[in-house]
């Protein structure tokens, strides 16, 4: 598993980063966690199954919210044992249900997250068609856009890479005021993309 893999797991299973969900993938995950994920994260999924009413959960104690969540918390825990299929499989489950009920403020959709897992496992055909139901859902989103670029890419079709690049770079104003490695990938494939049709 990558670093960027443990990075993500790692931020689920310790409750995640409010900067999160503008993460592209691959490289894009900026802070590796130890393979097993944060030292917070066992603590975090007894909370959350339980369903504690106090503390930083208490907004998702009950219901639909809470058993995304745990689902969540779950496949990224199952992803940093390299437990791929009950990975991908909790992922899922929770993408389906967060679909049905709609996202409200989510860090990471879900649908997203599933995404990612399927393109860290080089299933790059599998992680697209993920990224672009996402993308139905939450249009434009930077790692959603990012990510179907990286699938497209690592899939061999440069042409629809360079679409899904070129729309990250339009809808980030051609990224002019970022550092962000995402960014310059972008640039660099579209660039190049672009000389070759030449």
């Amino acid at each position: 598993m990558g670093d960027g893999a443990r990075g993500r797991a790692g931020q689920q299973c310790a409750g995640g980063d409010s900067n999160a969900g503008v993460l592209g993938a691959g490289d894009r995950r900026r802070t590796p966690a130890s393979r097993g994920g944060s030292s917070e994260g066992p603590w975090r999924l007894r909370r959350a199954d339980r369903g504690d009413a106090q503390g930083p959960l208490a907004y998702v104690a009950d219901g639909t919210a809470a058993k995304i969540r745990r689902g969540e918390i779950r496949a990224w825990s199952a992803f940093a044992e390299d437990k791929m299929e009950d990975a991908l499989a909790r992922m899922r489950e929770s993408a389906d249900l967060q679909d049905k009920v709609g996202q409200g403020e989510v860090d990471i959709p879900a649908r997203e997250m599933l995404a990612d897992m399927l393109l860290e496992t080089k299933r790059p055909a599998e992680a697209l068609v993920e990224y672009q139901q996402a993308l139905k859902l939450s249009p434009n989103r930077f790692n959603g856009l990012y990510g179907a670029g990286m699938a497209t890419e690592t899939a061999g079709d440069p042409a629809a890479a360079r679409r899904y690049y070129t729309a990250l770079l339009k809808s980030t104003g051609d990224g002019a005021r970022s550092t962000r490695p995402e960014i310059a990938h972008a640039k660099a494939f579209v660039s190049t993309a672009t000389l070759g049709k030449d």
